[in-house]
């Protein structure tokens, strides 16, 4: 189980939430997209609150706050069948062709359609996660089927700051 925890910067672009985290060489000053990061957050506020500067000067984001996060990734198997009693949880779908990560958790009312697939971009529905394990495996299924790549299922605590 991949354990990812620290904090992110959440900026709204273009009416969308969008998560940042470190910079782990792609991006330009501290901090890079979340989903093209390999979900790398900030180890600590001070960190974040650097970057926050950075997103609301040079990036034109209209908001931006900070979150902590903390995402328990199943790589196997073996450890989706551990989650089948949590709660909390999201699909994370790798493309690894475009080095990037799609976060998804459940469908609402403020998010897009993203018809035929099954739930909702996490920066669209307000970062609301699955409440039970069936609709999260659910979704998985359904992203690996029509996509090919590779899905994961996660917990997934996440507290704005």
């Amino acid at each position: 189980m991949r354990i990812i925890e620290g904090v992110v910067c959440i900026a709204v672009v273009d009416g969308a939430e969008v998560l940042f985290g470190k910079n782990t060489g792609e991006g330009q000053g501290s901090h890079q997209n979340f989903c093209t990061n390999d979900l790398t957050p900030f180890l600590n506020v001070s960190e974040a609150k650097n970057a926050k500067a950075e997103l609301k000067n040079r990036f034109g984001a209209e908001a931006v706050s900070l979150a902590k996060l903390r995402i328990d990734l199943a790589e196997t198997s073996r450890e989706s069948y551990m989650l089948r009693k949590r709660r909390r949880l999201i699909v994370v779908r790798k493309m690894p062709e475009f080095k990037e990560t799609v976060l998804i958790g459940a469908s609402n009312k403020s998010a897009r359609s993203r018809y035929p697939l099954y739930g909702a971009l996490l920066g669209e529905n307000g970062f609301q996660s699955f409440t039970s394990f069936e609709p999260a495996e659910y979704a998985a299924s359904e992203e690996h089927r029509q996509s090919g790549c590779p899905v994961f299922l996660a917990t997934f605590k996440f507290k704005r700051l």
